[in-house]
């Protein structure tokens, strides 16, 4: 009896302790939060607040009129699990509700899709687009800027994600399929303050993205429009992937290892070597390759022919990963169908020294310079 009184005070402590944490905001720090954050003067705040329910925390809604633009909107103290105790934080639709009552009087695309409340968060808005090349791209790009200083009219203090889908030539072959997912593409979802958005720079940072994606799987439709300075650009990223080829010792001991780190050829993330950049490496080692570097054929030194194709992809493969997400991509050997593990369309150091007695290496550009800094290297 007495364990079971003191596990029930026990209890009881903890409780309190954890919902103490959380102070919640009165009308007044409502209003200081509306001044601050969204830059009115003239609002009114709700006398009292909502409550909504989500499982085991508590979001308190505040109501706020806006006078000067005539707008009705929330401003939400949303509670959620921290670190080690419940916390809270300030959320508004402000933006989302502008977006609503302007709508007709922004400027509007065919290809812009304005999302008023984005799945980020509750308080900042997305504009979506598609992609298929470097000139569809700049179109877009501008009507984003357009309507964004439009917007600035508004409302001068907000931010919001630009979500640009890449949906070129090279991902029709696998678009919809879990490959899609395992790919590291050329799409690019980013935060923007409004002050930060110009069509320059959202096209630059998209482009960027567009070429890693290119380079990192040499499709010609991409790398034909990369000049020197692009391939460059990504080719000395800090996060980008170098093969190195051990001609003795092992990744063990690089310092002592005869290495060569190939000048203009990358891996994915340290992870594996793309099929496309595995191709110029075999002609590179002098092995005989027949096709292009998006299908080729190559005869390992195990005696096994080899497919490799961007081609090779099963919607209705029968091999899947831990989470039941399906392997589609696949390459053959010997005319029998080999899925990808983890990412599609790579292939792991291992195979490469078994199939191609090529021992490769992969590290990316500051984990070499990192090396190099501890005499590692």
């Amino acid at each position: 009896m007495k364990k079971s009184v003191q596990i029930a005070l026990l209890m009881t402590l903890v409780c309190f302790l954890c919902t103490g944490c959380v102070k919640r905001y009165d009308r007044e720090g409502i209003e200081e939060y509306v001044k601050r954050t969204l830059g009115l003067s003239n609002f009114l705040v709700s006398e009292n607040y909502g409550v909504t329910k989500s499982g085991d925390y508590s979001d308190l809604v505040w109501t706020v009129y806006d006078a000067h633009n005539n707008v009705v909107f929330n401003v939400m103290d949303v509670e959620s699990w921290g670190m080690e105790t419940p916390v809270n934080r300030l959320e508004n639709n402000y933006l989302a509700k502008l977006l609503e009552k302007y709508a007709d009087t922004l400027p509007a695309y065919e290809d812009i899709t304005v999302i008023p409340q984005c799945e980020h968060t509750y308080d900042e808005c997305c504009l979506e687009f598609e992609y298929t090349d470097l000139e569809d791209l700049r179109k877009k790009c501008d009507e984003v800027a357009t309507y964004t200083n439009a917007l600035n009219e508004l409302f001068p203090n907000y931010t919001l994600w630009i979500d640009a889908t890449y949906s070129g030539t090279p991902v029709k072959r696998y678009k919809g399929t879990y490959t899609e997912a395992r790919m590291d593409g050329a799409d690019y979802c980013t935060r923007y303050d409004n002050t930060d958005i110009t069509e320059d720079k959202v096209y630059e940072r998209t482009k960027n993205k567009y070429f890693q994606f290119g380079y990192k799987y040499q499709f010609p439709e991409i790398m034909s429009v990369m000049t020197d300075e692009d391939k460059a650009y990504v080719f000395n990223e800090s996060q980008t992937g170098r093969i190195i080829i051990l001609r003795s010792g092992s990744e063990d001991d690089l310092k002592n290892a005869e290495k060569e780190v190939i000048p203009d050829l990358v891996a994915h993330d340290c992870i594996g070597i793309p099929i496309g950049n595995l191709y110029y490496l075999l002609q590179r080692e002098g092995i005989s390759v027949t096709g292009t570097a998006e299908d080729y054929t190559v005869r390992g030194v195990d005696g096994a022919e080899y497919h490799f194709s961007y081609d090779f992809v099963d919607p209705d493969s029968p091999e899947y990963d831990e989470e039941k997400r399906r392997y589609d991509a696949f390459y053959l050997k010997n005319d029998k169908r080999v899925y990808y593990g983890g990412d599609a369309f790579e292939l792991r150091d291992e195979l490469i020294t078994k199939a191609f007695n090529i021992h490769t290496y992969c590290l990316s550009n500051c984990q070499i310079d990192a090396k190099k800094e501890r005499n590692l290297w």
